[in-house]
């Protein structure tokens, strides 16, 4: 009888009541050694989740702020924990606070400093985040139930300071803007963060769109822009772009660019077409073009909207030189502010139209 009882006690404590007698958190400066490991308890280890939180936000740490965390333990028996704050080479970052019955041993870990048997068992304890540029952290966690079982756990955060992307760094030469958009040029460094990067733009009046070429990369931490091409945007047109980049529960922006298309002087400027007229102008149901061209030519005719995006193509044709009329239906085309855009021979013009009463 009196061996029953001293088998049943032992099943019921840990090995170390009053804390790890060895660093055993499952990071890399163990080597992945958990509890089961350090000879103190025996058994199979089974990765959890939640039983060791914070109140960290989604975004990331603030370099210097503390953070409340949390171990709670269910199951019948005597219980302990013990955690460490790791990167990925095993440097440990920021400083554990103790809490209740816990208490810091070996310099960088935090252990129960007297095991429970209620359940759950709870233990709440604090961490300071290291300083601006330390990157990711992972917490690590082994938890004791009895000698026999073993759980561990990680989690990892961020580093939020701030402003991820830094403004952007963007060359926009003269010789690169014309009358119909730009080439940009620019770089996108995410300081070491994974994110889907990609840059955007708009008009005054149009949401922001995304350029449809490098980068639009993902999972980088720094993007080379090399010319991104913003076409066919009417002449006389304001544009601000930027960087963007995104990962789950975060998304910055870096510094708005802007630039404003030139005035094109009208159809005048393309070679071998003169006396261009647009009338009435507004329009209600047509919309009357007139034009002279000094030689054969492929005429396109198309309504843009403020945003350069085609609204509709009106006419493509082979044209013989001369005078020409060409008459539009603008019956169904919603009321605002339109641009005409004329393409003879490959060269572009616009002209201004209001469409509706």
């Amino acid at each position: 009888m009196f061996l029953s009882v001293i088998i049943f006690t032992t099943t019921q404590i840990l090995s170390l009541p009053t804390g790890a007698a060895a660093p055993a958190t499952g990071g890399p400066a163990e080597g992945g050694a958990t509890c089961s490991q350090s000879s103190c308890h025996s058994g199979s280890v089974s990765t959890v989740s939640n039983v060791l939180v914070s109140d960290i936000p989604a975004a990331g740490y603030t370099p210097g702020s503390t953070y409340n965390l949390t171990v709670t333990v269910i199951g019948s028996g005597w219980k302990g924990f013990m955690v460490s704050a790791q990167n990925s080479s095993g440097t440990f970052l920021g400083t554990l606070i103790t809490g209740t019955l816990s208490k810091i041993v070996f310099g960088n870990y935090i252990t129960h400093s007297s095991d429970k048997s209620t359940s759950p068992a709870v233990w709440t304890f604090q961490w300071k985040a290291p300083a601006v540029g330390s990157g990711d952290v992972t917490f690590y966690g082994a938890f004791a139930i009895t000698k026999f079982a073993t759980q561990k756990q990680s989690i990892t955060v961020h580093e939020n300071n701030g402003a991820v992307i830094p403004p952007v760094v963007s060359t926009l030469p003269s010789t690169n803007i014309t009358s119909t958009g730009a080439t940009l040029n620019g770089t996108v460094n995410t300081n070491g963060r994974s994110y889907t990067v990609s840059f955007q733009y708009k008009t005054a009046t149009s949401p922001w769109i995304f350029l449809n070429a490098n980068p639009s990369t993902l999972n980088c931490t720094s993007a080379t822009a090399d010319s991104l091409h913003i076409s066919s945007i009417p002449p006389n047109t304001n544009i601000t772009y930027r960087a963007c980049a995104w990962n789950i529960g975060d998304t910055t922006w870096g510094t708005i660019q802007t630039f404003t298309t030139p005035s094109n002087t009208g159809i005048d400027n393309i070679k071998n077409c003169s006396s261009f007229n647009v009338y009435p102008n507004p329009a209600t149901t047509n919309l009357n073009l007139s034009f002279d061209l000094n030689e054969n030519a492929e005429v396109k005719i198309n309504l843009l909207g403020v945003d350069g995006k085609s609204v509709r193509a009106f006419y493509k044709n082979n044209l013989s030189s001369g005078k020409q009329e060409l008459i539009f239906d603008v019956s169904d085309v919603k009321a605002g502010i339109y641009f005409l855009q004329m393409v003879v021979n490959n060269q572009t013009s616009y002209q201004k139209v209001l469409i509706g009463n």
